[in-house]
């Protein structure tokens, strides 16, 4: 069985149940060795929102930080694996998942093979990421998560077939919320984020919103 260092980035603005249930899939399977959470400062294909609670790198930091502490609290497993990467919200400007993953490459310098890992939500925009060419040709393997009804071979599908023969791709069947930050953003009453948030993120949330 090959050993994996991952990558799972995003926004993560605020981080919610089904990123939490994507992360702790991840940190169950034997065969990733590092899991390298990546919290971005922009996400460079999305405008930036016009919101009253604004996306800075300290806000970000204190949402991943509550939901790190909820790791460690609560059914820690494979929690040795995880590294939080600060990189990103460090150079508070839009970045790109190649240049991101070629520090970590080289700072890393270990043996393990290489994936990034997403969301089934991000496939229909892959031909639109910086060089993703290039991003594909350095990876062992694209995980991508299944997380709706959608079957694996109809997601694969989607991907289009010059990027398709780039990598080796692999579909991460599990049980994850349909939600997105941005619904969450746009009604963050407390009994939504009960519903929608771990505690501690959803105090972290209510706290800055209460400043702003």
């Amino acid at each position: 069985m090959n050993s994996y260092t991952v990558y799972f980035g995003g926004s993560f603005f605020p981080p919610h149940l089904g990123h939490d249930q994507m992360l702790r899939h991840l940190l169950r399977l034997p065969e990733v060795q590092k899991l390298f959470l990546v919290p971005t400062f922009q996400n460079p294909l999305k405008e930036t929102p016009e919101l009253s609670l604004k996306p800075t790198p300290e806000v970000k930091k204190k949402f991943i930080e509550a939901w790190t502490r909820s790791l460690s609290s609560k059914n820690p497993e494979g929690l040795s694996k995880l590294r939080t990467e600060w990189h990103e919200l460090d150079q508070a400007t839009p970045t790109y998942t190649l240049d991101t993953l070629s520090v970590l490459r080289e700072r890393e310098d270990d043996e393990n093979s290489w994936a990034v890992c997403v969301g089934d939500d991000c496939i229909d925009g892959l031909s639109r990421w910086k060089n993703i060419e290039e991003l594909l040709s350095i990876l062992d393997e694209f995980w991508i998560f299944a997380r709706g009804a959608e079957l694996g071979s109809e997601i694969l599908a989607r991907i289009p077939k010059n990027l398709r023969e780039l990598c080796v791709w692999r579909i991460v069947s599990a049980s994850v919320m349909d939600v997105s930050s941005t619904e969450i953003r746009a009604d963050a009453s407390r009994e939504r984020l009960q519903k929608l948030v771990l505690p501690e993120v959803a105090e972290v949330l209510q706290d800055c919103m209460s400043k702003t």
